[in-house]
């Protein structure tokens, strides 16, 4: 009997766990919508110039873009965040709060269903590089930072 009254949680322990893991997930929902997407702005002029900066292509930054890479695959890499950053002209840290959000398909396409299709399967960073037709030399770059 005493202990499983060891084991119980008083009251106010509840409530204090209860209370954190609240804020908690507040922070964790309300985080991306709180910081703007660098991307929204951009028309395709520019967005094919950062992607140039970037020493990428168009279907490599749509992937970074509609966040179809693993969040931990890309943030784990300061430099390629960074970088972006500079290019977007934001703090990095809004650079990755946009990456780690849901995925995404980009809000300037049509499509002819009612609805817009569910994003795809999500990519690695590097399975992003390699399969988006950038040449060695992009390859060797984008990896590298």
């Amino acid at each position: 009997v005493q202990a499983a009254a060891a084991d119980a949680v008083s009251p106010a322990v509840a409530r204090a766990i209860s209370h954190y893991q609240n804020a908690v997930y507040e922070l964790e929902t309300k985080s991306a919508a709180a910081v703007p997407n660098p991307f929204d702005g951009l028309d395709m002029t520019e967005f094919r110039a950062v992607a140039q900066a970037m020493h990428a292509n168009n279907t490599f930054m749509t992937k970074v873009r509609d966040r179809l890479i693993v969040p931990d695959s890309i943030v784990a890499r300061p430099g390629f965040c960074n970088r972006l950053a500079k290019e977007l002209e934001v703090p990095p840290a809004h650079v990755v709060a946009h990456l780690q959000a849901p995925p995404t398909t980009g809000a300037h396409q049509n499509y002819k269903a009612d609805t817009k299709p569910a994003a795809v399967t999500q990519q690695t960073f590097e399975e992003a590089v390699r399969r988006s037709g950038l040449t060695e030399e992009q390859q060797a770059f984008l990896l590298g930072l």
